[in-house]
């Protein structure tokens, strides 16, 4: 017979007297340990969300037989991408003389600890099932999944919402986004993380929809992540397999590797000559699968010790535009001059283009 409004009261009592919550779940559970409780979560970031304390305890108060016993719970009870999640748990199978050294070896906690990880989660599913409220939460709490995602569990990807590069205006969750998105036959999912590439382009005008995640975290979140149900996430900044028919030019490869010796670049691997699907660009880099994108680069170079650390480069194809009058011009060098000065020049300043136009830096 609560309303909404009982339960809010109850939420300004215990966690926010200026804030509401956004959303509760009252449970009771029953077998071995019988545990009671209400857990909230808050209509907008607590003012206190980034403390030290908000990392070391969860924000939920412990009874025994409605007495309280433990103001806060250690922050082992609840993952870290779940501090967020606030509120009361009456415990009445706990003795009442309980101490900390107590609990930390209780089998009762240990049950409760999973239990209030399954409570939370069903309550963020419950969530989702209200459009409005659950926008407000992923605006200010995305990072928390996505950290939720990055330490391994690979089931909050229901709970995942972004932008498909070109329109910005919408958000899709991955269920929509296969349903709606994908094209006949596909089983790639094709993401990009906050770069730019003529690649992504080339995908867009071709009908095939990119997620596009802009967040730093979401780069390292996406190392974790290899599949979702049956269809494999691709990354278009890395080496891969186009989904359309393209004209790899075999026949250039020693014009390829005479690229190669002349660049000199110990970062590049491979240059290779490609058909049109550039279109108008002159070429872009990619990196081994397992390397990394320009965006991890640089995200790896902003880290206080991470500047001058050479160990941080991953090898790069360097994919020409066949076609393009610049690359038609070094062929010509290539078949008349060979040890024209300008060769050298003008393959680097081309590498220095591609590595801007795919996120890198010069």
């Amino acid at each position: 017979e609560l309303t909404f409004d009982d339960y809010n009261k109850f939420y300004k009592i215990i966690k926010e007297p200026l804030g509401d919550c956004l959303f509760y779940r009252h449970f009771k559970t029953e077998g071995n340990y019988e545990f009671r409780g209400i857990l909230f979560v808050p209509a907008s970031v607590p003012f206190n969300f980034l403390s030290s304390q908000s990392r070391e305890f969860r924000d939920i108060k412990l009874y025994v037989k409605k007495v309280l016993v433990l103001d806060r719970l250690d922050n082992t009870m609840l993952p870290d991408w779940l501090n967020f999640v606030c509120g009361v748990i009456d415990c009445p199978d706990l003795p009442m003389n309980v101490s900390r050294e107590m609990l930390q070896q209780s089998s009762v906690l240990r049950v409760l600890r999973n239990q209030l990880k399954k409570q939370a989660v069903n309550m963020l599913m419950d969530l989702q099932n209200d459009e409005v409220k659950y926008n407000t939460f992923y605006e200010y709490f995305h990072k928390n999944l996505k950290l939720g995602l990055h330490e391994g569990d690979e089931k909050l990807l229901t709970f995942l919402r972004f932008n498909l590069y070109g329109d910005e205006s919408k958000k899709w969750s991955l269920d929509k986004y296969i349903s709606e998105k994908l094209q006949d036959g596909q089983k790639k999912i094709y993401y990009i993380c906050n770069n730019e590439t003529p690649l992504l382009y080339a995908y867009h005008n071709r009908g095939f929809s990119v997620i596009h995640f802009k967040d730093s975290i979401d780069e390292f979140m996406m190392q974790r992540i290899y599949k979702y149900k049956d269809y494999e996430f691709i990354n278009i900044g890395k080496e891969h397999e186009l989904p359309w028919e393209n004209d790899n030019l075999e026949e250039e490869e020693d014009f390829s590797n005479f690229l190669l010796k002349k660049l000199d670049s110990e970062n590049v691997e491979k240059i290779k000559m490609t058909n049109i699907f550039l279109e108008n660009d002159i070429g872009c880099i990619t990196t081994s699968k397992f390397g990394m994108t320009g965006n991890m680069e640089n995200l790896m170079k902003s880290q206080p010790l991470g500047g001058g650390n050479p160990g941080i480069k991953g090898q790069q194809r360097l994919e020409l535009n066949f076609n393009h009058p610049i690359i038609q011009k070094l062929r010509d060098y290539y078949n008349n001059d060979k040890e024209n000065n300008n060769v050298y020049k003008l393959i680097d300043t081309v590498y220095q283009c591609c590595l801007l136009n795919s996120g890198f830096q010069i």
